[in-house]
């Protein structure tokens, strides 16, 4: 028999051994390639409600109309927030900017929005900022897929985290990645 090693990561997997709350309804712009292995796990049908990753500016727009907000900026995750989802769903939205092969002017960051149906607040919003990789490292592509994937897996992970309350995980990932800052904002 041949040995066999799970690629999935280790928060998705636990997730869906552990988590017994409301079914996620996960949206991502920006990221979300790590998000999409949750359904490479068994019993995820009983974690995940649904999974969007609409990437294209064009993609946005159908789902929220003409966008005159930045595509990365508390506004626009509230607006992506907005989307319709089934009664009961945990609601988690994610709009991020991180290393692409171009060098962009702005920062790396992300705004993390949930709503959870069982809590009786008002859903919350993280802004996460990441560190930028330096403009020289951008001529390899190699560099700046493993970059990408790097800040991809980070913000899926803490999105995932703060949807389902897992404190003590939360805190050791960013404990383990202190260029990253995670603040809750205010709603309006």
């Amino acid at each position: 028999m041949t040995n066999f090693r799970s690629e999935t990561p280790d928060t998705i997997v636990t997730l869906v051994e552990t988590y017994r709350g409301p079914k996620l309804s996960l949206l991502f712009t920006g990221c979300g390639a790590r998000a999409a292995e949750i359904v490479s796990v068994p019993g995820a049908s009983e974690v995940l409600y649904d999974l969007h990753i609409p990437y294209a500016r064009e993609a946005v727009e159908a789902l929220i109309g003409a966008n005159d907000s930045s595509a990365v900026s508390a506004a626009m995750v509230r607006r992506l927030h907005d989307r319709k989802v089934p009664k009961g769903a945990l609601r988690v939205t994610v709009t991020a900017a991180i290393t692409s092969t171009r060098y962009r002017r702005g920062n790396n960051h992300a705004y993390i929005m949930v709503d959870h149906p069982l809590q009786p607040t008002e859903p919350r919003v993280w802004h996460m900022k990441l560190e930028k990789m330096e403009e020289r490292l951008h001529r390899s592509k190699r560099t700046v897929a493993v970059m990408r994937q790097y800040e991809d897996a980070l913000i899926c992970d803490v999105a995932l985290l703060l949807a389902t309350d897992q404190s003590t995980p939360l805190e050791a990932l960013l404990a383990d990645n202190p260029e990253v800052s995670l603040v809750q904002t205010p709603l309006y």
